[in-house]
């Protein structure tokens, strides 16, 4: 049974997501950028404001407990609404179409409600496309090193993302935020009976931008490195978008190779 939290004010928070098998090769982000060459990241930068209305949508997490395709959803609103083409914001009838997909969830069957491994959820994304008529694919998925700071911000400066999964700790579950503005910080031990998905969306002065839930808050650094980082649970990951790729070359001349990231991700799909 997925763990549900409920505020006083009967705002529901669900959990869903499995801690990733760290034990399994991941293709490295670091491998791909030269960071002597690359162009430093801004101090602060977000990439919210063109998807700010979608990222308010909980996408279905408050009764079911798909954190791991709700934060999908979003992080497809950010491309799509930073790519400057048309584009509709992800809808919870998608997410939950797509979590039932990965996962074999029936609606009407709350027992088939047992979260998901974030790493099925990149790879189905990845091979099948995060809507139901096959689009909104990446190009695939690279894993980032939460204790090296300097990769992190560059990866979501490059890349414009960073897909999240953590034990969030049993102190922060216990005051469970109610309104955008939130920090997550390292309050702690991890639990993984609170396995959660979440998307970053930017850097601030004092860690990372952060959706969940449909709500905006911080995950300070030392959150990022006790939750994320190495001997932790939980993992971070980048995904390369189409929207993306090529934004991301002109944003680091010379510093990325692109091809190589390319080459790399084809070669693990065979």
């Amino acid at each position: 049974m997925l763990k549900t939290i409920e505020l006083p004010n009967g705002h529901l928070f669900k959990f869903g997501a499995h801690m990733p098998d760290k034990t399994k090769p991941a293709i490295r982000f670091s491998r791909f950028v030269n960071f002597s060459e690359t162009t430093p990241p801004p101090q602060r930068f977000t990439w919210a404001p063109p998807a700010s209305a979608a990222l308010g949508d909980i996408l279905g997490n408050d009764n079911v407990g798909d954190c791991t395709c709700a934060a999908v959803g979003h992080l497809e609103d950010i491309f799509q609404a930073n790519s400057g083409n048309p584009w509709k914001p992800f809808t919870a009838e998608e997410t939950l179409w797509l979590y039932s997909k990965i996962t074999g969830y029936d609606p009407n069957d709350p027992s088939t409600d047992k979260g998901a491994d974030p790493v099925d959820v990149l790879n189905y994304w990845r091979d099948h496309g995060a809507r139901q008529d096959g689009s909104g694919k990446i190009s695939g998925w690279v894993q980032v090193d939460a204790d090296n700071t300097d990769h992190l911000i560059t990866s979501l400066w490059l890349l414009e993302s960073a897909y999240i999964c953590l034990g969030l700790p049993d102190a922060f579950v216990q005051n469970m935020p109610k309104k955008s503005g939130f920090v997550l910080d390292d309050v702690g031990p991890e639990d993984p009976n609170n396995g959660h998905a979440i998307m970053a969306y930017g850097k601030g002065k004092s860690g990372l931008y952060i959706d969940t839930w449909g709500l905006l808050g911080i995950m300070t650094w030392a959150a990022v490195k006790r939750y994320c980082g190495q001997g932790s649970m939980g993992a971070i990951y980048s995904v390369l978008s189409p929207d993306t790729l090529n934004e991301a070359t002109e944003k680091s001349p010379g510093g990325l190779d692109i091809d190589g990231l390319r080459k790399a991700l084809a070669e693990v799909r065979q």
